[in-house]
């Protein structure tokens, strides 16, 4: 197997395999040392304000998830996605929660005083990041991937050009 990611790497790196040079080389490999022939193979997290997200909108004992009925298990974000909001039908407690969520600009409140999300796809990515630990950049569709992009460029994303996820090299 190791011998096969050094083929691999060399391949990557040199754009060939040199099975001589391969056979006298006796440096250790490491996975994390392997790189990608996909340029933006992985994208995790890299600001704050994604884990603040994911907090807010994916952990099912926030404040409103599954306020409406027992055994709802849902999370504020496919609340959100799924029916409407009326800020004024919340009790105190949670209308504080979402005046916070609100303050740091994941929320607006919009007409007739509905709870809508800023920007439901970054939300998304948090949520996918939060999933997984981590993105396959190509696996998503184009206006996903804009707003990855937009979020590298502002430093909240990071993007990983290996073989293999973190969790799969640790």
């Amino acid at each position: 197997m190791e011998y096969l990611l050094k083929q691999y790497k060399h391949y990557v790196t040199d754009g060939q395999i040199d099975h001589d040079l391969l056979q006298i080389d006796s440096t250790q490999m490491f996975l994390s040392g392997i790189p990608s022939l996909v340029d933006k193979k992985y994208i995790t997290s890299a600001h704050s304000s994604i884990s603040r997200i994911q907090q807010y909108f994916f952990d099912r004992h926030a404040i409103l998830s599954g306020r409406r009925k027992q055994g709802d298990d849902r999370n504020l974000f496919q609340i959100l996605m799924t029916e409407r909001v009326i800020i004024t039908e919340l009790e105190d407690y949670q209308r504080h929660y979402i005046d916070q969520i609100v303050n740091e600009g994941f929320l607006f409140i919009a007409e007739a005083n509905t709870i809508q999300m800023v920007s439901p796809i970054q939300i998304f990515i948090a949520g996918e990041i939060r999933e997984y630990g981590c993105m396959s950049y190509w696996h998503y569709s184009k206006p996903i991937r804009e707003t990855i992009d937009k979020l590298i460029g502002e430093g909240i994303l990071n993007v990983i050009n290996q073989l293999l996820t973190p969790k799969e090299i640790s």
